[in-house]
């Protein structure tokens, strides 16, 4: 075993109870964004202190055409951000390598994100949400992190604002079918079998939704039903920003709010 899987396991065992985590610095209402967020697209870097503790950062980073969002998501943590403001920033072109082998090519690009300050509590993000994969890389001893569904998935999904959390996962991960148009996807291809299904088994359970798999090679779609749609829909609605209606179906487009409809 390799030197930064047995600092993880030694110094950071999973946290079985989620009351147990001290939040103190973020509200329960954007505790249940975040969840939303890493449901979807939000970022996360952990180093190795010299004490064998980890600092934690979340980032929100998307393309430079969602500068609105971002400045939307800048606006929801005014008490914990590192910046002045969101950073630009040009991506060379590279290739990464996924925990299946497989290779995604990112063709150069310009970002725009922002993190949030480093704080103890956002351990909880690295603990229940990404299992480290030790590798070799010549003489050193790096992880790569891959990301699951926390067994308490529906205890996490469970809370007031619940209904946030999906429409900030939706905003992130979400569309409409491309075939036809009607249907709702998220796509949960960073997740494996076994999270794929707690995560399913949850939203059914809290929101009364259920997906299909539909498989994209070896990984899982979640197609969500026409008879789910109206559900899914009215309630995200209220949370939705205007500029994302596009994702939603032009027949439940009558459910979003007339005032919010060009």
């Amino acid at each position: 075993l390799q030197l930064c899987w047995l600092v993880h396991k030694q110094h950071h065992p999973k946290t079985k109870d989620w009351n147990s985590y001290n939040f103190t610095v973020i509200t329960e209402q954007q505790k249940a964004w975040l969840i939303g967020h890493i449901l979807g697209d939000l970022g996360i870097g952990a180093r190795l202190n010299k004490d064998l503790t980890w600092s934690v950062n979340l980032k929100f980073d998307y393309k430079e055409e969602s500068v609105d969002y971002l400045n939307h998501l800048w606006s929801n943590y005014p008490t914990l951000r590192q910046r002045t403001e969101p950073h630009k920033r040009v991506i060379l072109e590279s290739i990464y390598t996924d925990s299946n082998g497989k290779e995604h090519l990112f063709k150069e690009r310009t970002a725009i994100n922002f993190k949030l300050l480093t704080q103890e509590e956002f351990k909880y993000f690295l603990e229940e949400w990404f299992e480290p994969i030790p590798e070799n890389f010549g003489i050193k001893q790096k992880v790569k992190w891959k990301k699951i569904v926390p067994k308490n998935i529906e205890t996490l999904i469970n809370n007031p604002y619940k209904d946030e959390l999906l429409a900030y996962w939706f905003i992130d991960d979400g569309s409409k079918h491309t075939r036809g148009g009607r249907g709702l996807i998220l796509n949960t291809q960073n997740f494996d079998s076994e999270s794929f299904k707690r995560l399913n088994t949850a939203v059914e359970s809290i929101y009364g939704i259920s997906f299909s798999s539909h498989r994209d090679r070896a990984y899982h779609r979640a197609y969500i039903s026409l008879d789910n749609s109206s559900n899914f829909v009215n309630r995200v609605k209220d949370t939705l920003l205007p500029n994302f209606h596009y994702k939603i179906p032009k027949d439940y487009q009558h459910l979003l709010s007339k005032d919010e409809i060009e």
